[in-house]
C-alpha cells in the first residue's frame, strides 16, 4: 500500500535539520535568539505546528475505525491524540506563549521556569515522556523491518497490527532524532564553552542545549507516524471505493482489517 511521499517523509525532517544547521553555522547567536531560545522561536513554534494536524488526523482515524468497529485501532488513535495534545499543549504552555497571561504565584513555586505547564514541575512529566519517545524512535528504526521480514502475512488489508507498526516513512526523522542527542552523550559537556569546539556545535548540541532541537524532531516523529497511518488508511478507502464502483457481480466488500482474536 502506498505510503507518504518521500518529499514529506524525508523532505520535512531533513529540510528542518538542514535549515537549523545552516543558521547555526552562519550565526550561532542568531540561532540562539531566533531558532532555539525564545518561546516564540522557530523550534518552539514548529513543534506545536506539526502536532496540530496530527491531532486532527488522530480524531479522524478514531472516528473512521469506530465506524468499522475496530475498537483496538480506535483506542490507539485516541491514545495518540491525547499524547499529541499533551505534547503540543505543554510546548505552548497551554496558550500562555501566545496570549501572555501571568503565571499564578502558587504555580511558580512548583514550575522551575515560571510557566503554566506541567513538564517543568517534575522530571516524570518531562524526561520520562521524552525517554519513551526516544525509545519509540529507536524501535521504529530497528524492529519493523525485522517483523515485516519474518511476518509476510502482516498485510494492512488483512491484519490490524500492520496499521500500528511504524513504516519506513518515520525512519528519516527517527534517525535525526537519535542523532541530535549523540554529541551530548559522546562529549558529555554540560559546563562552560570549550574553545576547541566550534561555537555552532556547542550552541546546537552541547551544554544540554540540544533538548529543544530533539523535542522538535520528536514531535515531527509523532506527526509523521500519524500522517503515514492516515495516508495509508485514506488510500485504502479510495481503493475500496474504486473497487466497489467497478464491481458489478460481487456485492461483498473486503474488510480492511481483522479484529484481534
Amino acid at each position: 500500500m502506498k505510503d507518504l511521499p518521500k518529499s514529506v517523509s524525508i523532505g520535512l525532517p531533513l529540510g528542518s535539520f538542514a535549515f537549523c544547521t545552516a543558521v547555526a553555522i552562519w550565526d550561532y547567536q542568531f540561532y540562539y535568539n531566533w531558532i532555539r531560545f525564545h518561546e516564540t522561536s522557530y523550534l518552539e513554534q514548529t513543534t506545536v505546528l506539526v502536532l496540530l494536524p496530527a491531532i486532527a488526523l488522530c480524531v479522524w482515524l478514531m472516528v473512521q475505525n469506530l465506524k468499522l468497529k475496530q475498537t483496538l485501532l480506535a483506542s490507539w488513535a485516541l491514545i495518540m491524540c491525547l499524547g499529541a495534545t499533551y505534547y503540543a499543549g505543554e510546548e505552548a504552555s497551554w496558550g500562555q506563549n501566545y496570549f501572555g497571561w501571568a503565571t499564578p504565584e502558587s504555580w511558580q513555586e512548583f514550575n522551575d521556569q515560571g510557566e503554566t505547564n506541567i513538564h517543568n514541575t517534575h522530571g516524570i512529566f518531562d524526561q520520562t515522556p521524552r525517554g519513551l519517545l526516544t525509545a519509540g524512535a529507536i524501535f521504529a528504526i530497528i524492529v519493523p523491518p525485522i517483523i515485516r521480514k519474518k511476518r509476510q502475512g502482516w498485510n494492512s488489508k488483512t491484519d490490524w497490527r500492520a496499521w500500528i507498526l511504524p513504516t519506513t516513512a518515520v525512519t528519516p526523522v527517527a534517525v535525526i532524532t537519535i542523532f541530535t542527542g549523540l554529541p551530548q552523550k559522546l562529549y558529555g559537556q554540560y559546563g562552560e564553552y570549550n574553545a576547541a569546539i566550534p561555537h555552532w556545535v556547542d550552541e546546537m548540541y552541547l551544554r544540554g542545549q540540544h533538548s529543544e532541537l530533539k523535542e522538535h524532531f520528536l514531535a515531527m516523529f509523532i506527526a509523521l507516524y500519524v500522517f503515514s497511518w492516515a495516508y495509508r488508511f485514506r488510500t485504502w478507502q479510495i481503493e475500496q471505493a474504486v473497487s466497489e464502483s467497478d464491481c458489478t457481480t460481487n456485492t461483498t466488500t473486503e474488510q480492511p482489517i481483522k479484529q484481534a482474536a
